[in-house]
Formats: C-alpha cells, sequence, structure tokens
C-alpha cells in the first residue's frame, strides 16, 4: 500500500476509535458574534462581554471573533451606548460559526439639529475615540498590552471619582498623598505614571520638569529618637487624579503598565513608569 494511502487509513482508523478529536474541531475555524441595530446597520464598537471573559468590541461591520472555543451556549451582555443592553445566551455549536444579535435604539425625543463639521464619523464614532478604538482593536489581534475602558464600561462602573475607575487594574497601584489625594503609581510602587489627558500631559503643580518625586511610603531623611519619622512628599510633586476632571467627563481611559507597551501613535514623554490615558466628552450616545 502507498504511504499516503497507509496513513490516510491509519488517521480514519484513529478517528473512528475516538482517540482523535473530529474533522471540525482539529481544524476548529474562528467563531464570529455579529452586532446589528435595528434598522439593519452593523453597530460598530460594541461591548461584547462573555461570561468570564474581559469585554471585546466589534469591528466596523459589526464583528467580533471570540475564538475557536467549543462550547455549544454562550453567554453574552452586548452594550453600545444609544441602544438598550442586550443579554442572553448563543448556541454556538460544533457546526455553528456565527451568531447575531441585535440591538434596539433607545428612543427619544431630540430637537432638530444641523451637522456643520465632522467629529462624528459615518458609524457615529466621536472623531477623538477612533485612534482609542483602532488600539484596541489591534490589542484584540495580539498587537500591543493595553488595558481597555470604552464608554460602556466606564458607565457600567458607575464611579463617583475618576481614580475609582482604576481601581484594580493591573498595572496602577493607587496610592494617597500626605492629605490623602489620590496618585497613580507604577505596580511596584517606585514612580509616578504618566498621565495624558486627551493627548497631553498633566503635570503637578510644580511641573512637569521638576523631577520625579519620591514614593509616598519613601522615609524623609529627619529622625526622632533614632526613630526614622516617614515624611510624605506635598501634593504639588504629584498628578492628584481626582483634581484633573470630573468623572462624568471621562469618556474612554487606557492603560499601559510599562514604558515599552506604549504605541507610538501615543505621546510618550518620560512614560517610562507607565501610561494612563483619559479621554473627555462624557458618555453621550451618537
Amino acid at each position: 500500500m502507498p504511504p499516503c494511502l497507509r496513513n490516510a487509513s491509519v488517521l480514519a482508523a484513529l478517528l473512528g476509535a475516538g482517540l482523535l478529536p473530529p474533522w471540525s474541531g482539529a481544524f476548529a475555524q474562528q467563531r464570529t458574534i455579529r452586532i446589528m441595530g435595528d434598522d439593519g446597520q452593523p453597530v460598530a464598537f460594541a461591548n461584547v462581554t462573555l461570561a468570564g471573559e474581559r469585554p471585546k468590541i466589534t469591528n466596523e461591520k459589526g464583528e467580533v471573533e471570540i475564538g475557536s472555543a467549543s462550547r455549544a451556549t454562550l453567554t453574552a451582555d452586548v452594550r453600545r451606548l444609544g441602544y438598550e443592553p442586550w443579554y442572553g445566551k448563543l448556541a454556538m455549536g460544533d457546526t455553528v460559526m456565527s451568531a447575531q444579535v441585535t440591538l434596539h435604539r433607545i428612543s427619544r425625543r431630540m430637537f432638530t439639529v444641523t451637522i456643520t463639521d465632522s467629529s462624528y464619523s459615518a458609524n457615529g464614532v466621536p472623531a477623538y475615540l477612533r485612534g482609542f478604538y483602532e488600539r484596541m482593536l489591534a490589542r484584540q489581534r495580539g498587537i500591543g498590552s493595553g488595558i481597555y475602558l470604552t464608554p460602556e464600561e466606564v458607565d457600567k462602573r458607575n464611579s463617583n471619582m475618576v481614580s475609582a475607575l482604576l481601581q484594580g487594574v493591573n498595572g496602577v497601584l493607587l496610592q494617597r498623598t500626605s492629605t490623602g489625594k489620590t496618585i497613580a503609581m507604577s505596580s511596584g510602587g517606585t514612580c509616578q505614571m504618566t498621565v495624558l489627558i486627551d493627548g497631553r500631559r498633566a503635570c503637578p503643580d510644580n511641573g512637569c520638569d521638576a523631577g520625579p518625586p519620591p514614593s509616598p511610603a519613601a522615609p524623609g531623611g529627619a529622625s526622632r529618637r533614632g526613630r526614622s519619622v516617614v515624611t510624605p512628599p506635598r501634593d504639588e510633586q504629584f498628578v492628584l487624579l481626582d483634581n484633573l476632571l470630573s468623572v462624568n467627563a471621562v469618556a474612554a481611559v487606557e492603560v499601559y503598565p510599562r514604558g515599552a507597551s506604549i504605541p507610538p501613535s501615543l505621546p510618550t514623554p518620560d512614560a517610562s513608569c507607565g501610561l494612563i490615558a483619559f479621554w473627555t466628552g462624557g458618555r453621550k450616545a451618537p
């Protein structure tokens, strides 16, 4: 028997005995969830969260790849500002490679307005967030290592202060100054993270060029009866997160724990300790 036929016979025998996964499982395809609006148009940049996973966003075709996992039923939470949230189960068997969710617009009475600029793209995405979404989509393809809080994620957290948005975010250590103000330090607590607001660097009151401040927990040089006395750095040496802007003004946040992971599309002056970028404009639906 020729070698090629012999190999095929062996493979068929192993499949028949259940010693190899089915053909469809061995060559699993990417599964896709498509998000459509009730007007029949794709919903770009919708948040799709599967149970136990971080949110992903749809591309401009309204699609998001969810991998080739063999789960027959997926529980999904789908959100997009301006639409009613959708939560439910999607059937995805071995032969079902895609599923569709339809979001319904939240109806509201509006005055007639005339748009005279191009601040919104054709799919209703503010121009100032386009770079944010492009970097997040690249991250979903395995490029980069940023952490992204979309407008829907920011809204879902329902925080009353800017610093609270960063609670639990990997790579960010929230500490307090001597007056109790919150600052963002690198995960090791050794240096202050750079903060951008709409692409512009936020500086402490004593200026961005005053040199790096010591850690809030670092001991000062003074001593009392042979004991070291901790002298917390002054507020003006740090970027005080909750003094920067109102949480209601925050549209999205992206975090890069290490300077080497910051994409070139973001300005990175002295960001070796990591970067936090706030994008403002609020979380109004397009």
